[in-house]
């Protein structure tokens, strides 16, 4: 969009969303833009499994080594320090979905999964949202994640990038524009609108109040 933005949509106001790890350079130059930029708060979810089930000791981490599953696995280290001592990371990674299911069958009980991307297993086959169900189906420990399409296949829930939302809050965006509000007087959302989200049948499985 921005490299033939002059040649096919000259003067046209640009509303983006979904856009993952962003910074201002991204677009230096650029007129007549805004937008909300979407992101993942792994904080927030970790937080969430503290406060659900604070018997916590282990969390075993699923994410694949995707560009995106690589910056997210980077944030998560950055994290880490400040739970040393009370809680330890597990990461379950470079593996087939079933090697997968087969280690979620051997968590200890004083343990949670965390989903991160998993988008593609080490045999290169591609993973949907509604695969974690085979994952989930064999886990001995609620499992928790990142993003809204996740909800339903499986996972407790936690702090959630919701799809709807992001498409939601640039539909208000572009409404603004349409009656007359100039594109660079709306500031660009630099916090992706997250929400808590849970799965009640999961809740019921764990015995999650």
């Amino acid at each position: 969009m921005l490299k033939y933005r002059n040649a096919l949509f000259p003067g046209v106001p640009v509303v983006f969303c979904g856009v993952n790890n962003y910074h201002d350079t991204v677009v230096d130059g650029q007129k007549n833009i805004t937008g909300v930029v979407e992101g993942v708060d792994v904080a927030a979810t970790i937080e969430t499994i503290l406060k659900i089930q604070p018997a916590t000791r282990q969390i075993n981490v699923i994410n694949d080594t995707t560009e995106t599953g690589l910056a997210i696995k980077q944030s998560l280290l950055e994290l880490s320090g400040r739970y040393a001592g009370q809680i330890s990371f597990n990461f379950l990674e470079g593996l087939d979905i079933k090697e997968v299911q087969e280690e979620v069958q051997k968590l200890p009980d004083n343990s949670v999964v965390l989903l991160l991307p998993f988008n593609r297993d080490k045999s290169g086959n591609v993973i949907s949202c509604q695969d974690y169900r085979f994952i989930a189906d064999k886990s001995k420990v609620p499992i928790y994640g990142c993003w809204d399409c996740d909800l339903g296949n499986g996972i407790v829930g936690g702090m959630l990038s919701s799809g709807y939302t992001q498409g939601e809050t640039a539909a208000n965006m572009a409404g603004r524009i349409l009656r007359g509000e100039n594109a660079d007087h709306i500031p660009i959302i630099k916090i992706s609108p997250n929400r808590y989200m849970f799965d009640y049948n999961q809740m019921k499985r764990f015995n999650i109040e």
